[in-house]
């Protein structure tokens, strides 16, 4: 699964235009550590309500951008935190998630470099291993 949905970025890129995009790319960037950090403290306190949280507010964020495998991750460690699945969410955390975002936030860095632009235009060709502000506040 891709990391990024190209043409989700290149539609929402013409919708908002260069420097907006931009600025939600970082944001994003910034969301997806914090919801990381937060989903590895709710899991080592063993507070699925938390997990719960921030996974949907992962979810959310990384899927408002395209963040397709990342948010597919988030969604299925909601479910099982919602669901008291404490195995479920101990098979996607932390290594799966990490290497997920980990993944996520390279495109991120790759996309506000200079390099990946074209004129006003940014150049999505985002690799295939491996998701704004955070939750309802942000993108």
């Amino acid at each position: 699964m891709n990391v990024v949905v190209a043409s989700q970025w290149q539609q929402l890129q013409e919708i908002v235009g260069e420097e907006v995009f931009l600025q939600l790319v970082h944001e994003l960037d910034m969301c997806i550590t914090q919801q990381v950090q937060a989903l590895e403290q709710a899991q080592s306190a063993h507070d699925l309500i938390a997990v719960r949280e921030a996974a949907h507010a992962l979810k959310s964020a990384t899927a408002n951008l395209g963040m397709a495998q990342l948010s597919d991750l988030a969604r299925q460690l909601e479910h099982a935190a919602h669901h008291g699945d404490t195995a479920g969410v101990e098979a996607l955390m932390p290594g799966p998630m990490r290497q997920a975002a980990q993944a996520a936030q390279e495109v991120l860095k790759a996309a506000l470099d200079p390099a990946h632009r074209v004129g006003e235009r940014l150049v999505v060709s985002p690799p295939t291993a491996g998701g704004a502000g955070c939750g309802h506040n942000g993108v």
